[in-house]
């Protein structure tokens, strides 16, 4: 990575927002990760500043290692988008309850080309490749779609099962994993590092939904933006709560696919020989 040296005589004075768009302007050019909340203005209607947010422009095999997660990346063709929100928001109608995610909206790639015409992404099958390796599976995707009735994201982690019956795994990093799509502009929040062991945190007694963390873990916690059309990939171990974001003019959408080693056992209660999709 090429050094940024900005210098120290400015023929101006900025203000925190002047500089932040110099910054974004050198980044356009390098590659970096920038971790914004401590300095500069915030908007609360984005984040509310008491974490530190992270903005990753770029996929990396590294940063999925340490971190638990990689991104966010554009799809190459973000023109898609529009319709998939049309269709999601249709098929949301029939939703008849506060359920985080309407059973309508689950592994709808199996009848709907939109959704398969996403996964087939260039940008996200390269991604998945170069971050994950061969021999991946989709066996599971749904939308979550947030309006005024659903309720808050708690932390969660999204390793279901581990093979066949087998007790879960945690920490093994090399199956399970996530797709996290924005659909609409969205926030998501993790935990860093959690796909590993943390000291002074023993995960083997707790549930999937999380409760309080000791402050150790607290302080680890990141939080991103997406825009439409954004995605990520994370280890589904990792804890981590994704809320999209509601806009005055429509609710806020989320794509989730789920995705395994090839040859992984799936249980019979997520069993759907029709969802199975080689991620190629």
């Amino acid at each position: 990575m090429s050094a940024i040296v900005l210098p120290l005589l400015l023929p101006v004075i900025l203000t925190n927002e002047d500089l932040k768009c110099v910054v974004e302007q050198l980044v356009s050019h390098h590659t970096l990760d920038i971790y914004e909340g401590a300095t500069g203005r915030q908007n609360p209607a984005r984040y509310d500043g008491s974490v530190t947010v992270a903005r990753h422009g770029r996929m990396s095999k590294d940063q999925l290692e340490e971190n638990g997660i990689t991104g966010a990346l554009d799809l190459a063709d973000k023109s898609v988008i529009g319709a998939l929100s049309e269709v999601v928001l249709r098929l949301n109608e029939s939703k008849k309850d506060d359920r985080h995610v309407n059973p309508e909206l689950v592994d709808r790639h199996r009848d709907l080309t939109v959704i398969r015409e996403v996964l087939s992404d260039a940008n996200l099958r390269s991604a998945t490749a170069t971050c994950l390796g061969a021999g991946l599976l989709l066996w599971r995707s749904n939308f979550i779609v947030k309006d005024l009735d659903s309720r808050e994201a708690s932390w969660q982690h999204s390793r279901l099962f581990e093979d066949a019956d087998a007790p879960l795994d945690i920490y093994n990093t090399d199956n399970h994993f996530t797709v996290l799509l924005a659909v609409t502009a969205m926030g998501f929040a993790y935990i860093s590092g959690s796909h590993l062991p943390i000291e002074g945190f023993d995960r083997s007694g707790l549930e999937r939904h999380v409760g309080e963390f000791p402050d150790s873990v607290e302080d680890r916690e990141r939080q991103m933006m997406f825009e439409p059309g954004q995605f990520a990939l994370f280890h589904s171990s990792l804890l981590h709560r994704n809320q999209p974001i509601l806009r005055a003019d429509s609710p806020g959408v989320l794509m989730v696919g789920r995705l395994v080693r090839a040859g992984t056992r799936i249980p019979e209660r997520f069993w759907s020989p029709e969802a199975l999709l080689p991620v190629e």
